[in-house]
């Protein structure tokens, strides 16, 4: 046996590695964007400052994603006394991520929103603080140098408020050092500071166990950042929740946790105990919900190419990330128009009914030619597909030779008569195109336009004769 040269194993080895190279490449290119995501650049700010928020698309996997066309956004920022401003902006084909600047001129909580009619929207949360906290932008507090040890404050249950040192502020938490194992001690609420839960985003998320809910905890009510963790206990139906439990770090005023499910429903979050104690401002839990992981439809015409005097069955199916039929728990409407080519579709609006991921409908052309369909459904990128609309030249040749063939049968039948030779071959296909357009129902259509149908259908037409046109003028209401 030859043996071949070692070059050559080298050339194959890497024509391969550039091949799949390639292909990834080619893979990671068609990833389309799922979801918009916004990143504030800190969820604190000093009033008087300005928080900058990067809007990022995303695939089903929280991968970045390229625009596949031009996607306008609207934003949405609310401050807390209710004050809305709206900004628009449009990712361009191939941009991933733009980024915006919003003013932070009230204390208490802002809430920002990004909406795109064929993506997944987004939400999230900022917290304004005094001014007066610090000329930084942002609230990066940490325990001040001469606050006094753990050792040196008194028990809560003893040291009032006058009795505190000086160096001890609003959010001074007593605790025990944890590395002696001990539970740690409740420390007492300290005056005015509470709780608040908040969560996002507002929308349904995917229960694909990477679409992720995030619960925020604010600490409200005082002038600093908490003096050491604080540790929040919540309860989730079901999903998982990291981490638990949710820590609000030393010198910080908001921590926050994911929630994450494979199982479609709804979930609540509720809040168990802190430690240090402080109340929650109520509502003391959060709801979810999460629904069936549907990221992407496809538009399927059978067959790929069609007569013009057939029809195509146009159908509609929902699909996961790795393109799995995937049914709904809630009605879901896909629009269809025709972008490209002459014709018409029997529903015009597909319904997608709960625990379905199939709708279909039908396509009769008018002209022969290119068609294109295209489909638009709320939080889904529209999707099309193309077929040809052809001349139907075979069974018009089949008609052709079906009359023709008749004609001649009924011209030995009546010996003499040549008429029917000369008009079967029109008599023939008439009788064909009646039961195409479903003008005449001997037989169905379908069964019509089977090519041996159709012989026989012209055959009879030819034989025929004149009475194919009597038939079709009655048909019209005409006098024949």
């Amino acid at each position: 046996m030859a043996r071949v040269p070692y070059w050559t194993v080298c050339l194959l080895v890497l024509g391969a590695t550039s091949f799949s190279a390639v292909r990834m490449s080619d893979a990671a290119d068609d990833q389309l964007p799922v979801k918009i995501a916004v990143q504030p650049s800190t969820q604190h700010a000093t009033t008087g400052s300005e928080i900058e928020f990067q809007f990022v698309l995303q695939d089903a996997q929280n991968d970045l994603a390229k625009a596949p066309k031009e996607l306008p956004v609207v934003v949405e920022f609310t401050s807390p006394s209710g004050r809305a401003t709206q900004r628009q902006f449009t990712f361009k084909p191939h941009d991933t991520s733009t980024t915006l600047a919003f003013p932070i001129d009230e204390v208490g909580v802002f809430s920002i929103r990004a909406m795109q009619a064929e993506l997944l929207d987004d939400d999230t949360f900022v917290f304004g603080v005094p001014g007066a906290m610090g000329p930084s932008s942002t609230l990066e507090r940490r325990m001040p140098a001469d606050l006094p040890t753990v050792a040196e404050v008194p028990p809560p249950a003893t040291a009032s408020r006058a009795e505190r040192p000086a160096g001890v502020r609003a959010f001074s938490l007593a605790l025990q050092p944890a590395e002696r194992g001990a539970q740690p001690e409740m420390a007492a609420m300290p005056e005015g500071v509470e709780i608040q839960l908040r969560h996002r985003p507002q929308r349904r998320l995917l229960a694909n166990g990477i679409d992720a809910g995030t619960i925020f905890a604010y600490l409200v009510g005082g002038d600093d950042g908490a003096a050491q963790d604080v540790k929040i206990h919540l309860f989730n139906s079901q999903g998982n929740l990291i981490p638990a439990p949710l820590i609000i770090p030393s010198g910080e005023i908001v921590g926050s946790a994911i929630l994450t499910s494979e199982q479609a429903g709804e979930v609540t979050v509720s809040y168990v105990q802190s430690i240090p104690h402080f109340d929650v401002i109520e509502p003391r839990e959060v709801a979810f919900s999460f629904q069936p992981p549907v990221v992407q439809y496809v538009i399927r015409a059978s067959p790929s190419s069609i007569s013009l005097l057939e029809s195509a069955d146009i159908s509609v199916e929902l699909q996961d990330a790795d393109r799995t039929p995937i049914a709904v728990d809630h009605q879901r409407q896909v629009a269809l128009i025709v972008e490209e080519g002459h014709g018409e579709l029997s529903q015009n609006e597909l319904n997608i009914p709960p625990g379905r991921s199939l709708a279909r409908t039908s396509f009769t052309p008018t002209l022969w030619g290119t068609v294109r369909i295209s489909g638009s459904t709320p939080d889904l990128l529209g999707r099309s597909a193309e077929f040809q609309v052809t001349w139907p030249i075979m069974l018009l040749a089949v008609s052709v030779v079906g009359g023709l063939l008749g004609g001649i049968a009924d011209y030995r039948m009546r010996r003499g008569r040549r008429w029917p030779i000369v008009l079967a071959i029109v008599t023939g296909f008439l009788l064909f195109w009646g039961l195409a357009i479903g003008l005449i129902d001997v037989i169905p259509r379908n069964i019509a336009l089977n090519p041996i149908s159709t012989f026989a259908v012209s055959f009879i037409g030819g034989v025929a004769g004149s009475d194919v046109i009597k038939l079709l003028l009655r048909r019209f209401g005409l006098p024949s």
